[in-house]
């Protein structure tokens, strides 16, 4: 496995692995729309508590693809 440099591509890389285990398919322009919300999210969250603080695998699981099973 390559090197991740930086939390967002841990959260990219967490999205493409584990999509398929809740039957969600994301094409890679929407990989890339997401990291960069989580970018955002990160960025503000410290100041407006948006979410608990948690590693970047469970944010990709727990607040993105657990959400996204509804579709």
């Amino acid at each position: 496995m390559a090197k991740l440099d930086s939390m967002s591509d841990i959260f990219g890389v967490t999205l493409r692995e584990r999509m398929d285990d809740f039957g969600v398919t994301l094409a890679p322009e929407s990989i890339s729309t997401l990291t960069r919300y989580y970018e955002l999210v990160q960025q503000w969250n410290p100041r407006l508590h948006l979410v608990a603080p948690c590693s970047p695998e469970e944010f990709a699981i727990r607040h993105v693809l657990e959400s996204l099973i509804l579709l």
